[in-house]
């Protein structure tokens, strides 16, 4: 089997709870990975005439980023665990794809993985190839981290890449606050009684990219949400250029963090 010793990726599935073990250091890369272009949905038609007229989407296809790995070990034993541990840490699966070895400034959200088996030697070892299908667009790492702020006081944020849709939290510091409303950009978001006058839930996340919001208790677990809301998700997204959000509430002030998910073809 060959090996490419000095390839490195890294892959955090979204569920990372339900993995304790490291699976990264079993697997070898055989091959570097080859990243295809960003490509462009266009539809066509044929016109009366015969021709064929192009309308571009602005909509881009998911990536499939394969990855070719091999590993072996020592017995059969080994061998039927640890490739049945590297199936479930993969198959299926979504979460955070690094290329650590060429591209340390970006990741990829991965939105499902495939596992194919190419070949088994005697039972000790295997090749075979990971596929990752991923979001068209690459993020970029120095702006996954979340971004503070505090109510009534408004921020302006750069974005010098793509259109993005960022995720806001919102902390429960004032759970009998009545009204939370972001205004970005002069667009107005408002959720009405988010907190539910509880001390139990932690956070309110919404989600700009998906239309959805959850609930976050400090139990640790958390529920999709069907707050009453005025406002459009899409009015929260950060155009190119300066973006300005205020975060207001009725009562008290409210802590909150921008996830800004700032990326690029």
């Amino acid at each position: 089997m060959g090996v490419h010793r000095m390839y490195h990726f890294r892959f955090t599935p979204e569920n990372k709870l339900r993995y304790t073990q490291n699976i990264m250091y079993l697997l070898k890369v055989s091959e570097r990975p080859v990243i295809p272009m960003a490509e462009e949905i266009v539809e066509t038609s044929t016109l009366g005439d015969g021709t064929t007229s192009y309308r571009h989407t602005g909509v881009y296809q998911d990536r499939k980023i394969p990855i070719k790995c091999n590993f072996v070990l020592n017995s059969k034993k080994e061998y039927l665990d640890h490739i049945y541990k590297i199936q479930q840490y993969f198959n299926g699966n979504k979460g955070i794809l690094e290329l650590t070895s060429d591209d340390r400034e970006h990741y990829w959200k991965v939105k499902n993985v495939t596992f194919d088996m190419d070949s088994r030697d005697f039972g000790r070892g295997s090749e075979f190839t990971i596929t990752f299908i991923c979001e068209p667009y690459r993020y970029v790492n120095k702006y996954s981290r979340p971004y503070d702020i505090v109510s009534g006081k408004k921020v302006e944020l750069a974005n010098y890449y793509e259109t993005a849709y960022p995720i806001y939290r919102l902390y429960n510091t004032s759970m009998n606050a009545k009204n939370i409303t972001i205004n970005c950009n002069g667009n107005n978001f408002t959720i009405t009684n988010p907190f539910n006058g509880t001390s139990d839930i932690s956070y309110v996340e919404i989600n700009t990219e998906n239309s959805y919001m959850k609930t976050y208790y400090k139990n640790g677990t958390y529920k999709y949400d069907t707050l009453k809301t005025s406002g459009s998700f899409d009015g929260l997204k950060f155009n190119y250029g300066s973006n300005n959000v205020l975060i207001t509430t009725d009562i008290g002030a409210i802590r909150a963090e921008i996830i800004r998910n700032y990326r690029e073809k």
